[in-house]
């Protein structure tokens, strides 16, 4: 699915009784809307299973915690090159989409 902005995934994320349910959410935004974001979908029952990962250029140890109070799954430092984020993020989708066996 193809959303042009983070006001859009975030409406999608929490459209109620929505049948399109994604199987991976990666943020990589401000970190107080992620943390509010990631708070209300593991709110959400229907929602609440679906891994969460995060992708940041920080890796204060404050930052890594508070993500996983939230309850998200993964905290990711992204590489600046081009290149290796390209690889990062498939390495993300290879693990998180065929390898992880999700809770159903």
């Amino acid at each position: 699915m193809d959303l042009q902005d983070g006001q859009a995934a975030i409406d999608f994320l929490f459209a109620e009784g929505s049948t399109n349910v994604p199987r991976l959410i990666l943020f990589e935004n401000a970190q107080s809307r992620r943390n509010r974001s990631v708070e209300q979908n593991k709110k959400r029952e229907q929602k609440k299973m679906i891994p969460v990962v995060v992708l940041t250029s920080f890796k204060e140890e404050f930052d890594v915690i508070e993500s996983y109070k939230l309850g998200v799954n993964a905290h990711v430092v992204k590489a600046v090159e081009f290149e290796k984020f390209v690889e990062v993020v498939a390495q993300l989708g290879l693990f998180w989409l065929l390898l992880n066996q999700p809770s159903r």
